[in-house]
């Protein structure tokens, strides 16, 4: 149902219904969907507002839409990893925020998520436990436009499971770089490290959508002294 007192802008909550109805089955793959106007109509919104979720769903790679013929619900894809990265299960989820604030992306942050310059992005600093141990501090960008109000949601968790949960978008691909890296003076303070110079692994890493639109930027300083990264081949 749309609630138009929400403060979830309604071509959202109208894109979650429409997501609902391609993973129910209602809308099936390679279907043609009902018109912007039908549905304008049926939901009682403007044409403008449908076309926002639509469009919202053929930049997540659920639909296309064919010039003269319509829009169509694509076929979910299938992959298969040639490497994978993760994390042991003793991470856990438990994520402690330093800040996190709206500014317009640097020229980094532009190239890596492939936006307009001076675009808006949500900044978030955060500590990583190992049980109760911190040994990472995460910088997460995400452009605003993609997650509106992503500041009043519960960041004390991972941000894979909140885009899924609150934005229904999820990540179908990951660039990661490895590289070691010294520990900054400010990085020494956050993760109670003795001495300056310590060493440390910087883990950078890109998330994609479906249609390999770039979604979220994290680089992570992992303790040096306490991590090491393990290389499982088949």
């Amino acid at each position: 149902m749309i609630d138009e007192e929400s403060s979830i802008p309604l071509y959202l909550q109208l894109k979650d219904l429409f997501v609902e109805k391609i993973d129910s089955g209602e809308w099936q793959e390679n279907a043609k969907i009902p018109d912007e106007l039908t549905l304008a109509s049926q939901y009682r919104l403007s044409r403008s507002t449908v076309r926002q979720a639509l469009l919202k769903l053929v930049d997540e790679g659920r639909l296309t839409r064919k010039q003269g013929k319509g829009t169509f619900v694509n076929e979910k894809k299938i992959q298969t990893p040639v490497f994978s990265f993760y994390y042991p299960e003793k991470f856990g989820k438990k994520h402690t925020v330093l800040s996190a604030q709206e500014l317009a992306c640097s020229a980094t942050v532009q190239s890596a998520l492939e936006l307009f310059p001076g675009e808006l992005v949500y900044e978030l600093i955060r500590l990583r436990y190992f049980e109760d141990e911190v040994v990472a501090v995460e910088t997460s960008y995400l452009p605003s436009a993609a997650v509106p109000g992503l500041l009043q949601k519960n960041l004390e968790g991972t941000l894979y499971e909140l885009l899924i949960t609150q934005y229904n978008l999820q990540i179908q691909a990951y660039d990661t770089t490895v590289e070691p890296v010294i520990l900054t003076q400010l990085e020494t303070e956050r993760l109670q490290v003795e001495g300056n110079g310590q060493p440390a692994l910087k883990i950078t890493k890109i998330g994609s959508t479906w249609n390999k639109k770039r979604l979220i930027l994290t680089k992570s300083i992992f303790r040096g002294d306490r991590c090491k990264l393990m290389f499982h081949h088949e």
